[in-house]
């Protein structure tokens, strides 16, 4: 009898420990979310102090959006590949880089502005690049590969 009064105890305290770790994410911006994302697969999300952030997956394009707390859009960051990025993106960079290849994407975007980090490859370097959606860019950084033997 002791045993069962113990057990049933330690499930109580174990329930009542949850009780305040009340993780609800807002109605309302979960149904804004999958109004927005329909096709959105292995949704994550978290909340933070001020702030809640989706994962997800969507049409091949790996998705991070910060959300405020009062539903309102922040930022967003998606990776993708060459076939993902903008036409005009696409044709800048083929005329000023001609020779490299786009190994990888990350879209950063606010409610303001959208960059676009593009890491190019040809048989020496490694270069990042930075561009907006006028077309203007900027070297972020550039190594040069291994040799190889």
């Amino acid at each position: 009898m002791k045993k069962i009064i113990v057990f049933i105890w330690a499930i109580l305290i174990g329930f009542s420990s949850f009780a305040f770790f009340d993780k609800t994410i807002d109605e309302k911006l979960l149904r804004s979310f999958s109004e927005a994302f329909p096709n959105a697969q292995q949704v994550t999300w978290s909340e933070l102090s001020e702030t809640y952030i989706v994962y997800f997956l969507e049409d091949g394009v790996r998705t991070r959006i910060t959300y405020g707390k009062n539903g309102d859009f922040v930022e967003a960051f998606r990776y993708y590949g060459e076939q993902q990025l903008p036409p005009s993106i696409l044709f800048n960079l083929k005329k000023r880089f001609p020779g490299k290849k786009v190994f990888g994407v990350t879209e950063f975007s606010s409610n303001s502005f959208v960059d676009y980090y593009v890491k190019l490859v040809d048989s020496r370097y490694w270069t990042t690049i930075k561009m907006d959606a006028a077309g203007n860019w900027q070297w972020v950084e550039k190594y040069a590969k291994a040799p190889q033997d």
